[in-house]
């Protein structure tokens, strides 16, 4: 009596269920699981590394483009001339304070 109504509680049918479909799945064996656990890890590698040489592919390339410029880079400020030609100058605010500013907008009504 106590058994029936236990099996026919929906979390325990749940669990029995479950545990029924698990005995159901094809396990790799372990010589599979150290087989795709190393592909996956090359794979990471490869990514890694092509990730890697795109990064340093930009960064060199912005640094030719800053050194084709003829900007300099002192300190916190960049100082030299962009593409057309016109001088650049990056102002330095190092220990410059900033204060934040509030900004209060009011709820606007569509007109007709």
């Amino acid at each position: 009596m106590v058994v029936e109504r236990l099996f026919k509680n929906p979390v325990v049918k749940y669990f029995l269920e479950a545990k029924e479909e698990l005995n159901k799945v094809a396990w790799p064996s372990r010589d599979q699981v150290i087989l795709y656990s190393g592909i996956v890890g090359v794979i990471c590698i490869v990514t890694a590394l092509y990730l890697g040489g795109i990064d340093l592919l930009f960064t060199k390339g912005l640094d030719w483009l800053i050194q084709f410029t003829g900007a300099e880079l002192t300190g916190t400020e960049l100082t030299g001339t962009d593409l057309t030609g016109s001088e650049v100058i990056t102002p330095d605010l190092t220990g410059v304070e900033v204060t934040p500013v509030q900004v209060q907008l009011d709820a606007v009504t569509p007109t007709e």
